[in-house]
């Protein structure tokens, strides 16, 4: 999928799907969530956009279908460094692409059943993060 049907499609999702729940999480806990959100059947895409950050949170938009289901999780700074911050923004067009986090994959999409990662383009645009660090 392109980078402009996927702002397409996410734009849509905002207008059909009404508003989303955030998800108040650190790191590891929003990984967890979103693999227990793709065992589920009516799964078909895993999008993870990361819309910027504000004081205190780094905020993502996690995709899941194409129509209607998405989450909003907030992530606290103290528990994920980003190799760069942008300022929080409505505009699809100014959101960076999650490709994976450690070696989960985030960028999927499901035929025949199976999930299958995409190419992320354009590179610039996509970022890959380390695993998150074990919690004290």
């Amino acid at each position: 999928m392109s980078r402009h049907a996927a702002a397409l499609l996410l734009a849509s999702l905002f207008l059909l799907g009404g508003c989303a729940t955030t998800w108040n999480m650190p790191e590891a806990e929003m990984l967890e969530d979103i693999q227990e959100q793709l065992a589920k059947p009516d799964k078909t895409m895993s999008l993870l956009w990361y819309t910027g950050s504000d004081d205190k949170a780094h905020i993502f938009h996690h995709v899941r279908t194409y129509f209607g289901s998405y989450r909003i999780y907030r992530v606290p700074k103290w528990s994920m460094a980003l190799p760069r911050e942008i300022p929080v923004s409505i505009d699809s067009k100014d959101w960076l692409l999650i490709e994976q986090i450690g070696d989960v994959p985030l960028y999927l999409g499901k035929e025949n059943g199976s999930w299958h990662r995409r190419p992320c383009h354009p590179v610039e645009q996509c970022i890959r993060l380390p695993a998150p660090a074990a919690t004290p």
